[in-house]
């Protein structure tokens, strides 16, 4: 649902769907392709890019099993490590322009993989990932097919 919600909200720059809609109406009937993760194209760009604008899970706790030394600091074993997924997926320095809807970013290639963790990862990853992409890019794909962007005549009554 948060997915959704951030999917939502982005709506209000509707570039990517005026460009996703004509590259629907040039592919034909079928404009989600098949992929290595079952979408593809433009589609696949926007719910990227909402699934690093939205972060879906702000934070997870985790416990160090040993000690770790990061950049000469010492996380004593057993402590408790707080991962902010948002500070990663906003981050200025993985992505540029952090907090502008780009979903061609992904195109470019912009910033390192291992930053962009909508589902968490490891043995705690979300079983729930691929599922959750495919039931927004049906929802996305039904939408943008039948998209018409129209100005209503609205009279103020003085």
């Amino acid at each position: 649902m948060e997915l959704l919600c951030s999917v939502c909200e982005k709506s209000y720059n509707t570039s990517w769907l005026r460009r996703r809609n004509q590259d629907f109406h040039t592919q034909g009937e079928h404009g989600v392709e098949k992929g290595e993760n079952g979408i593809r194209g433009t589609l696949c760009l926007v719910i990227s890019e909402t699934l690093r604008m939205g972060n879906t899970i702000n934070a997870a706790w985790r416990k160090a099993l040993k000690d770790v030394d990061i950049k000469g600091y010492v996380i004593p074993k057993g402590w408790g490590i707080l991962t902010s997924f948002s500070s990663i997926h906003l981050d200025e320095e993985s992505y540029e322009n952090p907090y502008i809807f780009d979903p061609w970013r992904w195109k470019r290639k912009e910033g390192n993989p291992i930053n962009f963790t909508p589902f968490g990862g490891g043995h705690r990853l979300c079983p729930g990932g691929d599922f959750s992409r495919l039931e927004v890019a049906i929802f996305l794909h039904h939408l943008v097919t039948r998209y018409r962007e129209a100005r209503p005549d609205l009279r103020l009554q003085s």
